[in-house]
């Protein structure tokens, strides 16, 4: 499974709703057949890496993220991001190898 762009409006935040969101998405990926979940963040945003990493996410890739534009040139948008993946096996199951990321989009 992959999140893309969720987040807690700053006013929310420390009440468990990241934590249920995600948890939640968890659940119907695992309904889905998938055995790891992704996500990704600017790598300047510390909150958010450690809100991932508290969750259970682990860093596995540093990128730029780069968009086309009209007239086919390539733009790059925002900052340099990390990629983070959790695996979504019981314990007892986990090998303790992580597969890279699916491709945002794929489940």
């Amino acid at each position: 499974g992959y999140m893309d762009g969720w987040y807690v409006a700053e006013n929310w935040r420390q009440q468990g709703i990241g934590t249920e969101l995600l948890r939640a998405a968890e659940v119907w990926a695992r309904s889905q057949g998938c055995i790891e979940m992704a996500s990704d963040t600017a790598i300047h945003n510390q909150v958010s890496q450690r809100v991932h990493q508290a969750l259970g996410f682990e860093i596995v890739e540093r990128s730029v993220r780069l968009q086309t534009c009209t007239g086919g040139r390539f733009l790059v948008q925002g900052v340099p991001e990390i990629k983070l993946i959790a695996d979504l096996r019981p314990a007892m199951v986990r090998t303790g190898q992580r597969r890279s990321a699916a491709p945002a989009g794929h489940v």
